[in-house]
C-alpha cells in the first residue's frame, strides 16, 4: 500500500497516488477492503469445498466388473427344483438386495458374483423375467378363513386357480384349526412330471391382516418373458418347487402394501429360476461361465471422483487474488524498505493489541517490551499519584515491604517499635496450607 505521502517543505503534486484525505481515514479505508478480501477468500474458499466436495465431487458411474465366482444361470439346461435355504440363495437374496441399492435392473440374471456389494446390473446383464399381472380380486368373508377346509371350499368355489398343480400356505392359529391369518394360494398350470420345454405359467391369491371383517384378497397371473432368445430356462417342478418357496414368498409381502404384492412375488420366481439355473450352485468360476456363453463381466458401481469446471474456474480465481494481494504486498516492502521512517512507521498501533502494548510501555517507560511479556505484568492503585500504575506480577516466593501504620484501634507498642514489615511470600503460602 502506498504511503500517504504529503511531506512538509515538500511539493505535495510531485509525488504518486496523492489523495487530499487524511491519513487515518485512508489507512481505514484500505485496511476495511483488505479484511474484506482476506474474509471473501476464507468464506468462499470454505463454502466452496464444502458445497463440491460433500455434494458433487465424488460421483457413482456404472462400468463392467469381472465375474471371479458365484452363480451362473446359464450352468444348468435340465430339470431342477430350487431350495431356498442353500448357500446358492442367500447369495441371491443378497444381489437382489444389491440391485435395489444400487439401483440395478430385477430380473434373472445372467451372473451374480460371489461379493455383491457394488452389483448394479444392466439390461445387457438379464436373461428374462417373471411378470405378474394383477386380476379381479376375491371378495373373502371370515367364514372362507374359518380353517384348511374352508379355506379348499372357497378356492373350489371361485374357480380361479389352475387344477393341474396347487397348494396353499400362510399364518394359521391354534396349531393348524383356524383361523387363518394370512394366505397365499398358488397353482400351475403343469404337473411336476411335465416335459414341456416351455416352463409353467402360475396364478396366486394374496390376502393378510385377517380378523372379522370381510376383505378382497390380490389376485395374479405370473409368466416368464424371455428377452435373451439364445436361453433355454432350467425346467422347475412346479408343485415341488412352489411349495418348497411357498413360505419365503408369505415373507416377502408380511410388512408391504398389497399394491407391491405383484412385485414380491415376481421377484421370488426371479430367484426361483436364477438359482434352479445355477444348479444350486455359488461356486461357478469365470471359465465355466464362458463355456456356458455366459458373459465373463457384469454390471457394478465404481466411485469415481469428478472435478468441475466451475471448481477449478473459482480456484484460479481465488489464487489469482492471492497473487495480486501477494505482489501489492511485496511492492509496498520494496518500495519503503529503505526509509529511514520504515522502522518508525512499523511500530504504530494499528490493531488492539498494539494499542495495549504501546499504552503499557509508556506507563512502565519501557519502549522494548514484547506483547509477549505483557503477560507478566499487572495494573494496581498507586497511593503517591493517586492514579493506577502497572508493574510485574509477583511471582511466588517473592517478598514485599510494608511501611508500618497507625493502628486506627489504639496504640501499639508493637507496631511502634518497628519501622517497616517485610512479610515473604512463601510464607504465606505456607501458613495457609497448614490451616
Amino acid at each position: 500500500m502506498s504511503a500517504i505521502q504529503i511531506v512538509p517543505h515538500y511539493n505535495p503534486s510531485s509525488y504518486e497516488n496523492v489523495f487530499n484525505i487524511p491519513a487515518p481515514t485512508a489507512r481505514n479505508i484500505f485496511t476495511a477492503i483488505f479484511i474484506c478480501l482476506n474474509t471473501s477468500i476464507v468464506f468462499i474458499g470454505g463454502r466452496l469445498i464444502k458445497r463440491q466436495a460433500q455434494r458433487k465431487l465424488l460421483k457413482v458411474i456404472r462400468i463392467s466388473c469381472v465375474f471371479s465366482q458365484g452363480l451362473v444361470t446359464k450352468h444348468n439346461n435340465g430339470t431342477l427344483d430350487p431350495v431356498p435355504e442353500w448357500p446358492a440363495a442367500q447369495l441371491a437374496f443378497s444381489a437382489r438386495d444389491a440391485a435395489l441399492v444400487n439401483g440395478g435392473v430385477s430380473g434373472i440374471w445372467q451372473t451374480v458374483n460371489a461379493n455383491t456389494s457394488a452389483f448394479a446390473p444392466s439390461e445387457s446383464d438379464v436373461l428374462g423375467r417373471w411378470i405378474c399381472d394383477e386380476r379381479e380380486p376375491s371378495l373373502m368373508t371370515p367364514a372362507d378363513w374359518a380353517n384348511m377346509s374352508t379355506l379348499e371350499a372357497f378356492n373350489r368355489k371361485t374357480g380361479y386357480h389352475f387344477s393341474e398343480s396347487s397348494g396353499y400356505a400362510g399364518a394359521i392359529l391354534n396349531n393348524g384349526r383356524g383361523p387363518w391369518t394370512s394366505i397365499f394360494v398358488y397353482s400351475a398350470d403343469q404337473f411336476d412330471n411335465s416335459t414341456s420345454l416351455k416352463l409353467w405359467d402360475m396364478k396366486a391369491t394374496m390376502i393378510r391382516d385377517l380378523g372379522s371383517v370381510a376383505k378382497n384378497a390380490t389376485n395374479f397371473q405370473c409368466r416368464l418373458n424371455i428377452t435373451d432368445p439364445t436361453w433355454q430356462p432350467t425346467r422347475m417342478p412346479a408343485k415341488k418347487s412352489l411349495d418348497a418357496w411357498d413360505q419365503v414368498i408369505v415373507g416377502s409381502f408380511a410388512e408391504i402394501e398389497p399394491e407391491e404384492y405383484g412385485t414380491a412375488l415376481a421377484t421370488n420366481l426371479n430367484m426361483m429360476s436364477l438359482i434352479a439355473g445355477s444348479g444350486n450352485s455359488k461356486t461357478w468360476n469365470s471359465t465355466e461361465a464362458i463355456s456356458r456363453a455366459a458373459p465373463a463381466a457384469y454390471g457394478c458401481l465404481y466411485g469415481v471422483t469428478v472435478i468441475y469446471k466451475q471448481v477449478f474456474a473459482i480456484a484460479l480465481v481465488l489464487i489469482l487474488l492471492v497473487f495480486i494481494m501477494g505482489v501489492v504486498d511485496l511492492y509496498d516492502i520494496a518500495r519503503n524498505k529503505w526509509d529511514k521512517r520504515h522502522k518508525r512507521v512499523e511500530a504504530i498501533p494499528v490493531e488492539l493489541l498494539n494499542w495495549q502494548l504501546a499504552m503499557v510501555q509508556k506507563m512502565i517507560k519501557n519502549e522494548g517490551l514484547t506483547e509477549r511479556q505483557m503477560n507478566e505484568l499487572e495494573f494496581y492503585w498507586d497511593q503517591t499519584t493517586e492514579d493506577y500504575a502497572c508493574r510485574p506480577r509477583d511471582k511466588k516466593g517473592t517478598s514485599h515491604t510494608y511501611e508500618a501504620v497507625e493502628n486506627p484501634i489504639g496504640p501499639s507498642t508493637a507496631s511502634n517499635s518497628k519501622s517497616n514489615i517485610t512479610i515473604s511470600t512463601n510464607e504465606v503460602f505456607n501458613e495457609k496450607a497448614s490451616r
